[in-house]
């Protein structure tokens, strides 16, 4: 049994205590253990301990809700990762307020590169097109992509950097028992299958709350050395984040699209923001990265279940099918993961959009 897991959930559930007090102490007292063991003179010297904090802190200890999550953490195979543990993420402990601990399912080496990119759920065909390609780009370079596995801008950001050698890690705003949004269960599945990573700060059944999104957010941005805005409305989530990785002296990106609408990079623009138009203009900041040829054709890969079935539909078909008629020839529940899985397809040149969602198969796959 993980006996460091324990002090640490007894810290965190300290009420009135909250992250940049624990850092503090944790800076101190070096572990939650010599915390607890600290007279109240000692937790008052402090920056920001009061005397009611720090009683609180002196008659913590463990409840029976502590003890379920440790079971669930041994059960479930959960990496509990604290912040003085070596695989804690380099990167963030330098922000102001990092999370004492951290949930992760699959892998996320401590010291890592990655860029994150975010965007609006309701992303528009460009926007979605443009995060693929960025996160490709990015993934086969070998710099892992970092998002919030968010419909829309992160999903296709996700799903675009999965098979390269960068691959992906998807914060999530809920715990990793309670995946939301419920339509990416199976890409929350593939992250971990191709060896990427799903961190999430919050107790493991935890459910989404609103409040929980902009926390998440500055860990998505404290993971990396840059952030990458698609397309996103004004006062949209991507944009809080983007104005978090300003504030942890990030680079920010905001994605040149001729046709969709763009309010929030618009503002993120005015205040700063780096526009660009091809991946290569984020590698130009990060000279140290290594650069991969943008313009050489994307090579073949080995094309996962879904995919596959969708070329088999259509092919069996012979003529152009409407995305319903794809989601019942293939059994699919209809959902933004379809619209992933054919985004992708067209992305490699592999299958051909027409009006009205009609797609099929190009020359060289029929």
């Amino acid at each position: 049994m993980n006996l460091d897991i324990s002090p640490w959930l007894i810290l965190k559930s300290v009420n009135g205590v909250g992250n940049i007090l624990i850092k503090r102490l944790i800076e101190k007292f070096s572990c939650p253990e010599k915390i607890f063991s600290s007279t109240i003179k000692e937790l008052c010297s402090v920056d920001g301990m009061t005397l009611k904090k720090a009683e609180s802190i002196k008659k913590a200890k463990e409840n029976d809700f502590i003890k379920q999550e440790i079971k669930s953490v041994l059960k479930e195979n959960i990496k509990f990762i604290h912040f003085n543990h070596p695989d804690y993420p380099v990167l963030l402990k330098e922000i102001i307020d990092p999370p004492p601990f951290l949930y992760l399912m699959g892998n996320h080496p401590p010291d890592i590169v990655s860029i994150a990119i975010v965007g609006s759920r309701n992303a528009s065909n460009e926007g979605r097109a443009k995060a693929s390609q960025i996160s490709r780009y990015i993934s086969k370079s070998g710099i892992r992509v970092t998002s919030g596995m968010a419909l829309g801008i992160d999903g296709a950001s996700h799903s675009s950097a999965l098979n390269f050698s960068g691959g992906t890690t998807a914060v999530l705003g809920s715990g990793l028992l309670n995946i939301y949004p419920r339509e990416h269960k199976s890409l929350f599945n593939k992250i971990i299958e191709k060896k990427g990573g799903v961190f999430s700060e919050f107790f493991l059944n935890q459910p989404p709350d609103p409040y929980n999104f902009p926390k998440r957010n500055r860990i998505v941005s404290g993971l990396s050395i840059g952030v990458v805005v698609v397309e996103a409305g004004e006062k949209s989530g991507a944009v809080i984040t983007a104005k978090i990785a300003a504030e942890q002296g990030k680079e920010v990106f905001i994605v040149n699209l001729e046709q969709a609408k763009s309010p929030g990079t618009d503002l993120l623009n005015e205040l700063g923001a780096k526009k660009i138009s091809s991946p290569l203009e984020i590698f130009e900041e990060f000279p140290w990265l290594p650069i991969r040829d943008i313009e050489r054709p994307a090579e073949k890969k080995s094309l996962d279940f879904d995919e596959g079935t969708v070329i088999k539909a259509l092919k069996q078909s012979g003529i152009p099918l409407n995305i319903d008629e794809i989601c019942r020839n293939c059994n699919f529940k209809y959902s933004n993961t379809i619209g992933a899985v054919l985004l992708n397809l067209e992305l490699e040149g592999i299958i051909k959009q027409l009006p009205g969602k009609f797609y099929y198969l190009t020359e060289d796959e029929n």
